[in-house]
């Protein structure tokens, strides 16, 4: 998993997603019913074609959904043809009529779906297998996690408004931007324009203005807070839920909420000075000063410049440094963190106070899931070298990736190279390889017993099942998904002009 900016962890195949419902559509989006197949085995893998492309027609391999619920299947694929395109959604062929077709966008339990479909200079709002209406253009569709609430944005001519799944089109404005729909689908907002050039943030159809400008608006996770930056009169300012102003300030960097307690944070500037803004309490002054990083176990911590060097200091009143500069925190979930320090021509890697180095350059870092374990990626003169937790070093490499963690930390695994041959090495002590170009990616399942990675042919990928070493050929470029129960694996693959999909027992 590439470094978030404020957590690190594993990308880790398994997270459960639930079946979408499947919608025959209206005579208005006129579904068609593609042909279905029947479960087949060969060389242990279970089969089933579940689309034939025509001919003159192609799928996008890197466009396309798999969502897996129960004893259900359902998919979303985009198939180009000569003069345009459409999509396949559970089965029934979506936009034919049309020049262009959007990807679609989904509700987290996949139970909603919709997509913009374009012809004869309209652009028409297709959801759950239905037309919303026709439209200069449409966009920013968002839907609430159970897919029952949704809202997009609608051009009209030279007008835009908002429209809602109870029927409510608020507008029309002279621009609108930053539709968002929290999860529960109880509070919305978007920023709008009106005539007289002045803006606008609205909540839940609530107008907070005029201003002369407004940033996006920011919510929290949980949707309960949210907050708003404004401009007037050359100044920001800083609008929270509730009610609360602060400012004027010179500029205002995007707040942060914490997950797990009433926090929330910001970096300010004011007379060419820079203060860190926490709960209304400013700090500093600072030369600089990051937005703060919260960790998922409260803490928190944040970056600052002053006499030309760089410190982070930490919620317990702790502070590393100084250094040139600095490169996190990242945090885990245990609360477990660490960053890169830089000093001239040399990076020292921290690890919850443990410095590891100096290197000449460090090229990146991750935690396992509950951040009991980690490695790093790090260049001592033109070799590189993977750091791990343990202790154990592995290299010299001319170029080496990050580990891929499996969920509880047990098994795990990296690509490597020499003399331009990859490597994929596994935490058993196996290796695959050599092979011509590096791999994209390694994922296991749960308990780290399985695997599978693309080792960089195009189509390619390897599983690795319960020790069984399976390659598969012609396989979309994306990883498989584990079923909500945990006991197959599914992937696609396309055969000659059939989609199709795979699935393996994971028992």
């Amino acid at each position: 998993m590439q470094l978030s900016r404020r957590i690190v962890g594993t990308f880790f195949a398994g997270a459960i997603v639930c079946a979408i419902a499947l919608f025959a559509g209206d005579a208005n989006s006129q579904g068609l019913q593609a042909a279905e197949g029947q479960w087949t085995i060969k060389d242990g893998v279970q089969r089933k074609k579940i689309f034939t492309i025509k001919e003159n027609e192609s799928v996008n391999y890197s466009e396309y959904e798999m969502f897996l619920g129960g004893d259900k299947e359902s998919f979303s694929f985009e198939i180009t043809k000569a003069d345009g395109n459409y999509l396949l959604i559970n089965g029934v062929e979506y936009g034919k009529e049309y020049t262009y077709s959007s990807q679609p966008t989904f509700s987290k339990n996949a139970a909603a779906w919709g997509f913009t479909a374009s012809g004869n200079d309209l652009t028409h709002m297709i959801i759950n297998g239905k037309k919303i209406g026709a439209y200069t253009y449409a966009y920013s569709l968002a839907f609430s996690d159970d897919g029952s609430k949704w809202g997009f944005i609608a051009q009209d001519g030279e007008k835009y408004s908002i429209v809602m799944s109870d029927g409510k089109k608020l507008g029309p404005y002279k621009s609108a931007y930053s539709f968002t729909l929290t999860a529960s689908g109880a509070i919305w907002g978007y920023v709008a324009t009106k005539d007289n050039d002045k803006m606008y943030a609205v909540v839940n159809g609530n107008e907070f203005g005029p201003y002369d400008s407004v940033e996006s608006l920011i919510f929290s996770d949980d949707g309960a807070r949210w907050c708003f930056i404004y401009y007037k009169n050359n100044k920001s300012y800083l609008y929270m839920s509730d009610t609360t102003q602060f400012g004027p300030y010179d500029s205002i960097n995007y707040p942060q909420f914490a997950k797990n307690q009433p926090l929330w944070a910001t970096s300010v500037s004011k007379d060419n000075k820079n203060y860190v803004l926490m709960n209304g309490k400013e700090t500093g002054p600072y030369e600089y000063a990051d937005v703060p990083y919260f960790s998922p176990a409260g803490t928190w911590a944040y970056n600052a410049q002053a006499n030309g060097v760089y410190t982070c200091y930490f919620s317990d009143g702790s502070k590393v440094g100084p250094f040139d500069y600095i490169y996190g925190p990242f945090f885990a979930a245990n609360g477990s963190w660490s960053l890169q320090g830089s000093k001239g021509d040399t990076t020292t890697v921290i690890v919850n106070g443990a410095k590891h180095g100096p290197f000449n350059g460090v090229d990146g870092f991750v935690f396992s899931e509950s951040g009991a374990k980690w490695g790093f990626v790090a260049r001592k003169g033109d070799n590189s070298y993977l750091y791990m937790s343990d202790g154990k070093t592995f290299g010299p490499y001319g170029s080496v990736t990050v580990p891929s963690f499996s969920q509880n930390g047990a098994a795990w695994g990296f690509w490597s190279s020499k003399n331009d041959k990859w490597t994929l090495n596994l935490s058993d002590g196996s290796t695959q390889g050599p092979f011509d170009s590096g791999g994209e990616g390694l994922a296991f399942t749960p308990d780290g017993a399985s695997w599978w990675t693309f080792p960089g042919y195009e189509g390619n990928m390897l599983l690795n099942v319960n020790k069984k070493l399976t390659k598969v050929a012609n396989a979309f470029r994306s990883f498989p998904k584990r079923s909500p129960q945990g006991d197959y694996l599914y992937w696609l693959t396309l055969d000659g002009k059939d989609i199709v999909l795979n699935r393996m027992s994971l028992k």
